[in-house]
């Protein structure tokens, strides 16, 4: 998900791991709201789409440039002001650098699959019951659940 807020108000851009970003409403919503603030969810489809350039982020489809300085962070979100900058800006900051691709290292260890699990409700919730069941704290069972996870990654290289 990426909900970007500014004082005007806030917006949830995507909820979703899958299907296409709405850019043209992120666009409005960015020519209102030049400066506010930004959080990208790891799972998230638009922070796949971001590129980023030392402090700049932007959109390749907006052809659009932000300053980010991050606020907070926890396991897979991350929170940023932000606040729009020229092409020539960009350019003089940084924008010459090779891009990455999102905010986070989408290395699958053993937090990442704790993220999968945690925001797929049907997944964490068999999770639970299993805890329940083997009279095992909800740690430990998420602990074999992502080990396995990363087993099963590994034997696909």
């Amino acid at each position: 998900a990426i909900t970007v807020a500014s004082g005007n108000g806030c917006m949830v851009i995507s909820k979703l791991s899958y299907g296409e970003i709405d850019f043209q409403s992120l666009n409005d919503f960015l020519n209102k709201n030049p400066k506010g603030q930004i959080v990208f969810f790891q799972l998230g489809k638009l922070n796949e789409k971001t590129s980023i350039r030392d402090s700049i982020f932007g959109w390749e489809e907006l052809n659009r440039w932000f300053v980010a300085d991050e606020v907070w962070t926890a396991p897979g979100l991350k929170l940023f002001n932000y606040r729009e900058i020229s092409t020539g800006e960009a350019e003089q900051i940084g924008m010459n650098e090779m891009a990455q691709i999102g905010f986070f290292d989408m290395t699958h260890d053993a937090a990442f699959f704790e993220q999968k699990i945690r925001f797929d409700k049907s997944w964490f919730t068999k999770v639970r019951r299993r805890s329940f069941w083997d009279w095992e704290t909800m740690e430990t069972t998420m602990k074999k659940n992502t080990d396995y996870m990363i087993e099963e990654e590994n034997q696909k290289k």
